[in-house]
C-alpha cells in the first residue's frame, strides 16, 4: 500500500512543532472517519463525507491516508492504544497484579463499549475482507501481544503468578474481553454499557483469572 511522504519522513528530519500538527489533524480525520463509519456504515462511507466531517478536502485525506482500509486500521490501531500498550504494561509493574489486572481491563472494556456502533460497522468487513484481516492481526494484534506476554512472564518469574502457558494466557484474556463487546453487540442486555459496568466486569473477570471459580473449601477438601 502507497504511503504518504509524512509517513516515510526519517522521524529525526521532522520538526516536533510540525509532528504534533501532523497528529492533530491525523486524529482529526480519525475522528471523522469513526463518526462517518459508525453511522453510514464502512461500504457506504465515502472520504468526501469523511472530509466533509473533518472540515478538510478531500486530497488532504490522502496525504494521510491511502484509502478507507487505512482509515480503517488507522481507527482500530488507535482504539488498541498500540504505541502507548508498553508503557501500560510497564506501569503494571509498579502495582500489585491484582490491580493492573482490574485497571487495564476495566480500560479495555471502556474503550470497547464505548464504540459499540463503530465495532459493528467494521468488523464484517474485518472478518470478510481478508486481506484487510491479515493487516490487522499482523500490524496491531501480533505487535501487541508480545508487551503482555512479556509482562506476565515476569509475574510468574516474580513468584506473582503460578507457571502457566504465558501466550494462551494472554490469548485468554483478550478474548474474553472481545468476548463481552460480542455479546453486547448480540443484545445481551445484562452488559450495562452505559453504566460504568465495565468497572465491574473487570473485577469479575480479574477474580476469575487470579482466584478460578472452585470455593476454596472445595480444593481443601479434595486435596485431602
Amino acid at each position: 500500500m502507497a504511503t504518504s511522504q509524512i509517513q516515510s519522513t526519517p522521524a529525526a528530519a521532522v520538526d516536533p512543532i510540525q509532528q504534533q500538527l501532523v497528529e492533530a489533524r491525523r486524529n482529526q480525520i480519525l475522528d471523522a472517519a469513526t463518526t462517518v463509519f459508525a453511522a453510514s456504515g464502512f461500504h457506504r462511507a465515502t472520504i468526501r463525507a469523511i472530509a466533509q466531517q473533518a472540515g478538510v478536502a478531500d486530497g488532504t485525506i490522502y496525504t494521510y491516508f491511502a484509502n478507507k482500509d487505512a482509515l480503517l486500521l488507522g481507527i482500530l490501531d488507535r482504539l488498541n492504544e498500540t504505541p502507548a500498550r508498553a508503557d501500560h504494561f510497564a506501569q503494571g509493574a509498579t502495582v500489585d497484579l491484582r490491580a493492573f489486572v482490574t485497571a487495564y481491563t476495566s480500560r479495555r472494556l471502556a474503550l470497547l463499549f464505548a464504540n459499540l456502533p463503530l465495532f459493528q460497522a467494521l468488523l464484517p468487513e474485518l472478518i470478510t475482507n481478508t486481506e484487510l484481516r491479515r493487516r490487522y492481526y499482523d500490524e496491531t494484534i501480533a505487535a501487541t501481544m508480545p508487551v503482555a506476554e512479556r509482562y506476565f512472564a515476569d509475574c510468574i518469574a516474580a513468584g506473582e503468578m503460578r507457571p502457566l502457558d504465558v501466550k494462551a494466557t494472554v490469548r485468554m484474556l483478550a478474548a474474553m474481553t472481545f468476548g463481552l463487546m460480542m455479546l453486547r453487540l448480540l443484545g445481551d442486555d445484562t452488559i450495562d454499557v452505559s453504566g460504568g459496568d465495565d468497572h465491574r466486569l473487570a473485577d469479575v473477570m480479574t477474580t476469575l483469572i487470579l482466584e478460578g471459580i472452585e470455593a476454596e473449601e472445595a480444593g481443601n477438601d479434595r486435596g485431602a
